[in-house]
Order: structure tokens, then sequence, then C-alpha cells
């Protein structure tokens, strides 16, 4: 069935693709010199704010070069918690807005985003709603 095993090298090139490039030439990714994969930080610590439910869009965290991630848990048993990842300072809404939290659910940071983050839930809300929030920070 099988036949001698055979190991493929490829030559890691740097440049930018050719229209003539066949389809198997190996690139570092990222976004560092030469597409290096960027190094981030391990967070040491953590800061934790709860942000009350509200149906106008309320900042759940501000800008934060430091960030290097979150999450945020929408606390409500009915409501749906509209995210907005927006470094231009929007106003999330059901029609403009980054994910949908339904009752009960999480939200993870994916791509060490810094910027502004701000929701709004959009139907009945009750006073113990929330959004739990943990931004996690490195110590240089």
């Amino acid at each position: 069935m099988g036949g001698p095993l055979v190991q493929l090298t490829a030559q890691v090139r740097t440049d930018a693709p050719e229209p003539d490039d066949p389809g198997e030439v190996v690139r570092p990714i990222g976004s560092g010199a030469g597409g290096s994969t960027e190094i981030i930080q391990q967070p040491s610590s953590a800061h934790i704010t709860a942000v009350l439910a509200s149906l106008a869009s309320v900042t759940l965290l501000a800008a934060n070069s430091g960030r290097s991630g979150f999450t945020i848990q929408n606390t409500s048993a009915t409501g749906v918690l509209y995210l907005l990842m927006d470094t231009a300072g929007g106003a999330a809404s059901l029609t403009n807005h980054t994910v949908a939290l339904y009752p009960g659910s999480y939200y993870e940071t994916p791509y060490n985003y810094a910027g502004v983050v701000v929701g709004l839930w959009a139907t009945v809300i009750l006073p113990a709603d929330r959004a739990l929030i943990t931004e996690f920070i490195p110590v240089p």
C-alpha cells in the first residue's frame, strides 16, 4: 500500500506574491517585519467590572492600549446584549453591532482589540441585568 516517505521542503519567502507564483509558496504570517507573528504579553492582572443593562448605547470598556484581551458575559435572563467594537465611537444598535450576546452568553475578544466597546440591551431589562466584564492587562 505505501511507498517510501518523501519529505517535502519549501523555501520560506517574505517577498510579495507574484501573479505567476504556484499555489504552494510558504510565507510567514503576521504583522511584524517580514510577516513575523506578533507576541502578545501574557496578562498578569485582570480588572473586573459590572455595567448595568441599558436600553440606550452605553460604554462597557474605554479604549486601553495596554489591554491584552477581555471577556463579557450577559447576565440577563431575557435581554440580548448587542456589542459594538468601534474605534470611531459609534453607538451600538440592532443594526450596528459586532456581536449579539443572547441571555447568559459569553464573549471573548479574539484579536487583542484595544478600542472602545459599547453595548445596549434590546428588550425589557430587569434591575439585576448587567454585563460582567474582565479586562486582561499585562504588567510590564
